[in-house]
């Protein structure tokens, strides 16, 4: 700002004699220009800059500084000049809040037979995780946790998808555990033995089992049952293979009792041996 001062200078001698002078002063003030305060706006982080800008106009620049917090600040700057270049700065801050969730594809259910086969935790399962504000959500395991029951045991795996905002979703993948397959063995051979007290008792070391799951599926011995019949008798011998998840099979095993063998000349009637080189004759004697 200029502004003009006239100054009259008037000067008197001893004698009493006065002149008088006129002077034109000019003076420049550099005025430091006060604004009031601009009051801070939240948005959210949804708004554009474009649409922040019809909120708050003439704005010379906006600063956002790089934070990775969910409230982040964008630093507005507007100038207040005059004809004379003087100016001051007005600041505003802008909150950009985010609070909404990203997302994903929902987790489909997994089937197994066993726990062994219990896949381990794959963030890649994840699909198409997206966020309103950040480009790539982190994806990560968080717990799997059973339910305690058994043949069906239902395990719920969780994932988490978060944004830099630290807003977060939990996707929930079931993983059911249920053996339906029986156990099995190599087929037993059958026992021929000549008569009752020759029969082996039952061992079920006899039995090699097998399981989809269980190494060591248990073998008991069920029952020994007879056809009633004679010469030969026919007992069918059961045992059992039963796996951890209650799945069984039975295994039977035949154990024939007599008609084995034909009976010796030794033990015909009256130990009557004919010699090939005779000829029988009707009454008993050998001619």
């Amino acid at each position: 700002m200029i502004r003009e001062l006239t100054t009259i200078l008037i000067m008197k001698s001893i004698t009493g004699n006065t002149a008088t002078y006129k002077y034109l002063i000019v003076l420049t003030f550099l005025n430091v220009l006060y604004t009031s305060s601009i009051k801070a706006q939240e948005f959210d982080v949804s708004n554009t800059i474009e649409e922040i800008n019809t909120i708050a106009p003439q704005a010379t620049n906006d600063t956002v500084p790089p934070t990775g917090n969910n409230l982040e600040t964008i630093d507005r700057t507007y100038r207040v000049s005059d004809a004379y270049g003087n100016y001051t700065n007005v600041q505003q801050n802008i909150p950009t809040k985010d609070n909404t969730k990203p997302t994903a594809d929902k987790l489909p259910d997994v089937r197994i037979c066993c726990f062994t086969y219990l896949p381990d935790p794959d963030i890649s399962v994840v699909k198409n995780a997206t966020d309103n504000y950040t480009t790539n959500p982190t994806v990560t395991f968080v717990n799997d946790t059973s339910d305690g029951l058994s043949n069906p045991q239902t395990i719920t795996r969780v994932y988490r998808v978060s944004d830099k905002a630290g807003n977060f979703m939990n996707l929930r993948q079931k993983i059911i555990i249920h053996d339906t397959v029986k156990p099995t063995a190599i087929p037993l051979a059958n026992i021929m033995v000549t008569t009752i007290d020759d029969i082996p008792a039952a061992d079920i070391y006899t039995v090699d089992p097998i399981d989809n799951c269980n190494t060591e599926p248990i073998v008991t011995f069920v029952d020994d049952v007879s056809d009633e019949m004679s010469n030969p008798e026919t007992i069918t011998r059961t045992y059992r293979i039963t796996d951890e998840a209650g799945n069984y099979k039975d295994v039977k095993q035949r154990i024939i009792v007599g008609g084995l063998l034909k009976p010796s000349l030794s033990d015909t009637p009256n130990n009557n041996v004919v010699s090939p080189t005779e000829t029988p004759i009707t009454d008993g004697h050998t001619k």
